[in-house]
């Protein structure tokens, strides 16, 4: 396939990276002039003024972008509805709850925030996932059966609210689990690019089928493993323009999602950005497996002044067992 990515600020370079070693035709567009040269040398790229021609056969992009789907051409999100919920904290609320999900209002409520994601296809979710998020460095993923309580109960409400769009993309709903009482915090519709690289850890096969799939409205979800997938941001604080980035091989690439860096002289290099350098993935049928094998990739990477935590969260599952 034609595939075009457009990204704010060039997060979505892992992605596109994937798609291309998969074997599709891949064109980046980075919207943000201050982080342009990210992918540069990695992917091919689109200047984000140019036109776009009616030859791609998928865009994918991060957030809401004016016109996009009046080209004639499947989107993975980017869609106005999105622009409007992810931009208007009055009425993201006020779709939660009238799907009838409860709020949290002013009240302090013990609890334990997590979230479930899936695709939309206009027809129906596919793929939910339960994902708990530790602050914003690390993500871990558990896919969910579709009947699920958490599901049901939660993201699984608001299909009626979305069969009223023309929306197809990714989309995840925010809320606190207290005890059997589940209170919407808020509802994302947009490509999160972090959340999904940790969830394809878990996909068997092309990503490229199923990010078309659904943007056409015919969801092939197809295999996936079990068990959970963890994914680790790798940071740097201070100047790191040009930091060499070292000891990304075959064997460890599927594991590691570029995001801040450009190809030169024969190597990876860091860009100065306000992302992560790159996102570090892993798969197993347990938490600490994950984080192992993390470790071990990790142990291979070399970026002068790195920072990443591999701190092993505290066990939740016997709080949302009941839910599963």
């Amino acid at each position: 396939m034609r595939i075009l990515i457009i990204s704010k600020t060039g997060r979505m370079l892992g992605i596109a990276h994937r798609l291309q070693t998969e074997g599709h035709s891949i064109q980046l567009s980075i919207m943000d002039d201050l982080t342009r040269e990210v992918g540069d040398g990695i992917v091919p790229k689109l200047a984000y003024d140019a036109e776009i021609d009616e030859e791609y056969n998928l865009i994918i992009a991060e957030d809401y972008i004016p016109g996009l789907h009046r080209k004639g051409i499947p989107v993975f999100g980017g869609h106005m509805i999105a622009g409007r919920i992810n931009g208007d904290i009055r009425q993201n609320a006020s779709v939660i709850r009238l799907a009838g999900i409860k709020l949290p209002l002013d009240k302090a409520i013990d609890g334990v925030a997590l979230s479930v994601g899936a695709f939309w296809d206009g027809n129906g979710f596919a793929v939910p996932h339960l994902v708990w998020a530790d602050g914003d460095a690390k993500n871990y993923i558990k896919r969910i059966n579709i009947n699920a309580h958490i599901f049901t109960k939660g993201l699984g409400l608001l299909a009626r609210f979305m069969k009223k769009t023309d929306y197809r993309g990714y989309v995840r709903l925010r809320f606190l689990l207290a005890g059997e009482e589940l209170y919407g915090l808020g509802l994302n519709m947009a490509c999160e690019p972090e959340i999904l690289q940790t969830l394809f850890e878990l996909k068997k096969g092309d990503i490229g089928e199923l990010f078309n799939s659904v943007a056409i409205g015919q969801t092939h979800e197809g295999e996936w493993h079990n068990g959970i997938a963890a994914g680790v941001r790798v940071s740097r604080s201070g100047y790191y323009m040009g930091i060499p980035i070292d000891g990304i091989v075959e064997d460890n690439s599927r594991h590691i999602w570029l995001q801040s860096a450009l190809w030169g002289e024969d190597r990876y290099h860091c860009v100065q950005t306000d992302n992560p350098i790159l996102y570090v993935t892993a798969g197993s049928n347990n938490l600490y497996s994950c984080v192992q094998r993390i470790g071990r990739t990790m142990s291979n990477i070399k970026i002068n002044g790195s920072e990443y935590n591999l701190d092993f969260p505290e066990d939740i599952t016997k709080t949302i067992i009941e839910w599963l």
